[in-house]
């Protein structure tokens, strides 16, 4: 079905980038964590890119932002 290949592009597509991949690493280690501590865990990404990956990663669902903690959603 091309439609569910689509899907599955466009996923792969957003989850297959690079900070994408390392910070959902460090989240699925530490936990529920601030922002500072998840780049700190990230060698060599700036403040911008860890910035504009987490703000991704909630749009698309994959963590949850609250009270300046970043966390896997339950």
């Amino acid at each position: 079905d091309p439609r569910v290949e689509t899907l599955v592009n466009e996923l792969l597509g957003r989850v297959a980038d690079k900070w994408t991949m390392l910070a959902l690493e460090v989240l699925m280690a530490g936990g529920e964590m601030r922002f500072t501590r998840i780049g700190e865990a990230i060698p060599g990404i700036s403040q911008k890119m860890l910035t504009q990956t987490l703000r991704q990663m909630e749009r698309d669902g994959l963590v949850v932002v609250a009270e300046g903690l970043v966390s896997l959603p339950s």
